[in-house]
C-alpha cells in the first residue's frame, strides 16, 4: 500500500514544488515506485518532471470533473519508477465547475484509492488534505510564518473529521 504525502503551505514561493519534484525523483532513484500528483494549476511539478503540461492528453482537471478516470490521466514512466498525474491551467476552472457537487472534497481521495497499491509513494504537490495520509508543510523558520502554521494544521484537522 502506497504512502500518500502532500507537500503543503498556503503561501506561494516557499518551495512546495521544488520539494515535491526532488522528493519524487529521489524516491524513484532509490527504486521506489512513485506517483507524482500535481494539484497546482501552474503545472510546474508536471513540467519539472519532464511532462509537457500543455500537451498532456488528460490531466488532474479531467479526473476531478469526471471526464476521465485516474488510470487515463497518469503519464507512465516520466522517469524510471516515476509516473506523473499532470496539471495545467485548466485546473483553476474546476472549483467553479464543481459548485453544488456533493462530496467534491472526496473525488481525489476516491480516485487515488484505486491506484495507491501500485505505488510505494504518492507525492501530492499542494494541499489535498482529504487524499493525503501525511502532510509535509514547507515554511521559512520565521516568527510570522510559524504563526500561520496554525491555520494549515487547523484546515487539515477539519478535513480529516
Amino acid at each position: 500500500m502506497g504512502r500518500i504525502i502532500a507537500i503543503a503551505n498556503q503561501k506561494g514561493g516557499v518551495g512546495k514544488t521544488t520539494t515535491s519534484i526532488n522528493l519524487s525523483a529521489a524516491l524513484a532513484s532509490k527504486g521506489k515506485k512513485v506517483l507524482a500528483l500535481d494539484m497546482d494549476p501552474q503545472g510546474n511539478m508536471t513540467s519539472g518532471l519532464g511532462v509537457d503540461k500543455d500537451e498532456a492528453e488528460k490531466t488532474v482537471y479531467d479526473l476531478i470533473i469526471g471526464n476521465a478516470g485516474i488510470e487515463e490521466c497518469i503519464c507512465k514512466d516520466a522517469l524510471e519508477n516515476l509516473d506523473v498525474l499532470p496539471s495545467n491551467i485548466n485546473l483553476s476552472a474546476a472549483e467553479i465547475e464543481l459548485i453544488g457537487v456533493e462530496n467534491k472534497e472526496y473525488i481525489l481521495k476516491t480516485e487515488v484509492e484505486k491506484v495507491k497499491d501500485e505505488y510505494d509513494y504518492i507525492i501530492i504537490n499542494d494541499i489535498a488534505e482529504k487524499a493525503a495520509q501525511k502532510v509535509l508543510t514547507i515554511m521559512e523558520a520565521e516568527r510570522y510564518r510559524v504563526a500561520r502554521t496554525y491555520f494549515i494544521v487547523d484546515k487539515i484537522c477539519k478535513a480529516k473529521k
